[in-house]
């Protein structure tokens, strides 16, 4: 096997990497590069290249967004968010048939692992939705999103094309990951006021990080050195 294939075999191998089950416990950190990102941060506001080849993507790229979103709970993720300018983003799909109690997310269906996501069709109606960010932690506003999303994307699992149609929570999940791909992030264009709120609550965040015993200068999931509040 040639130096280039073997190239792409192991990067291929390191796609199709089952993510852990939600429930089960997690024995590894992010790779260090590939920690989450916070508000003011140049990556947060870098256009994202397409991916090309699998050759693009480092091995650990992958299995350290699917940690850090099964650390925080969280619905979705970019690479933008841990530095890196692809356009590679995970999003979790529900099933929003099933029934479940008031105030309650409905049960995962699967996480989508997204290489060069678009939308190609959305629906005329609109919502408004409170949203967070992972890379703006603490701090909620008001956006108004789609109701429905059809998104074309590659798969990173099986390298072939897909086409999803996400509904709700999970249609504004996956624009919020996309505008992170476009170097939009969730502050902008915010009101002085709203923005100073946003700036406060990440401050706030990253102090009570930086108590943890187990940051000691350096957090396994946040990128906390040359923060500036």
């Amino acid at each position: 096997m040639s130096r280039q294939s073997l190239a792409t075999a192991v990067a291929t191998m390191a796609l199709l990497s089952p993510p852990p089950a939600p429930s089960e416990p997690h024995r590894t950190d992010p790779h260090p590069d590939f920690r989450l990102r916070l508000m003011g941060d140049p990556a947060l506001s870098t256009l994202a290249a397409r991916v090309e080849s699998p050759d693009q993507l480092h091995y650990a790229l992958l299995p350290s967004m699917r940690t850090i979103l099964a650390r925080t709970r969280g619905l979705g993720l970019a690479a933008p968010q841990v530095g890196v300018a692809l356009r590679v983003a995970l999003v979790w799909q529900h099933d929003d048939k099933a029934v479940q109690r008031k105030g309650e997310r409905p049960p995962r269906l699967e996480l989508l692992a997204m290489l060069n996501p678009r939308i190609v069709n959305r629906s005329p109606q609109r919502l408004v939705w409170s949203e967070g960010c992972l890379s703006v932690p603490g701090f909620t506003t008001s956006k108004t999103r789609d109701a429905i999303v059809v998104v074309e994307f590659l798969d990173a699992a099986t390298l072939l094309p897909r086409e999803v149609k996400l509904f709700g929570m999970d249609a504004q999940c996956a624009q919020h990951e996309l505008d992170h791909l476009e170097g939009r992030n969730l502050t902008d264009g915010l009101a002085r006021p709203l923005r100073r709120r946003a700036q406060r609550d990440v401050a706030d965040a990253v102090a009570k990080l930086a108590k943890e015993p187990q940051a000691l200068g350096y957090h396994p999931l946040y990128r906390l050195e040359g923060f500036e509040p």
